[in-house]
């Protein structure tokens, strides 16, 4: 991720500094576009390999009628067929499934949303 912010940085700042050229009607250095281009091109190939981030696996503790992971909980409401399962994260619920088979489900719920929020996080 270090090397997306400093290409990213890389990046802005050249813009800034042709940009600044132009607007004080100075003469733009002559290969100012092609050190834009390098810097653009160095900033794609880092964003690219920030889609290959690998997240840890969810570890799942069984503390009776409720499974936590980290800030990931999977609590009951209810007995037997007619419980109820409900997936929070901080403490919000994120989703609700039927006792049926639903376990494995909010789990799989919650590991594509800790996917998604660590990699939503790095693009920031």
């Amino acid at each position: 991720m270090t090397d997306l912010i400093k290409a990213a940085d890389a990046l802005a700042n050249r813009f800034e500094m042709v940009a600044d050229d132009i607007a004080n009607c100075r003469d733009v250095e002559p290969n100012a576009f092609a050190a834009s281009l390098l810097a653009l091109t160095a900033y794609r190939q880092a964003r690219e390999s920030a889609d290959g981030v690998k997240v840890k696996p969810l570890v799942w503790r069984d503390e009776g009628v409720r499974y936590t992971s980290g800030d990931y909980a999977i609590e009951v409401c209810g007995y037997g067929q007619n419980g109820i399962w409900h997936l929070t994260f901080y403490g919000a619920e994120i989703a609700v499934s039927s006792a049926k088979n639903s376990l494995s489900h909010l789990k799989r719920k919650a590991w594509n949303h800790h996917v998604s929020y660590i990699k939503a996080a790095l693009e920031d």
